[in-house]
């Protein structure tokens, strides 16, 4: 049996910290649409950021993240640790 599904995920979070370096808390969820009991996730997030203060350089960061609720009926795989690079601008 295939499934398929399309996840949309998104969160808010706030950064606490000088400098370089931030401890990062918010809110996140993912809508899910495909045949799942439940097409909604809300989850907490927690995670550390390096941004540089100058423009063009790399920004990393990692975080977690688990459903409040929800997740003992869960038909996908929920990977709650994620990882992030980009460019500060």
């Amino acid at each position: 049996m295939q499934f398929k599904f399309l996840t949309l995920p998104h969160h808010v979070t706030m950064n606490l910290g000088k400098g370089k370096s931030f401890f990062e808390i918010g809110l996140g969820g993912t809508g899910i649409f495909g045949e799942l009991d439940q097409n909604y996730y809300l989850y907490p997030i927690i995670g550390y950021r390096f941004q540089s203060l100058e423009s063009n350089k790399l920004s990393f960061r990692v975080y977690a993240g688990y459903p409040l609720y929800g997740w003992e009926n869960m038909n996908i795989w929920w990977i709650p640790v994620g990882v992030s690079l980009g460019v500060v601008f």
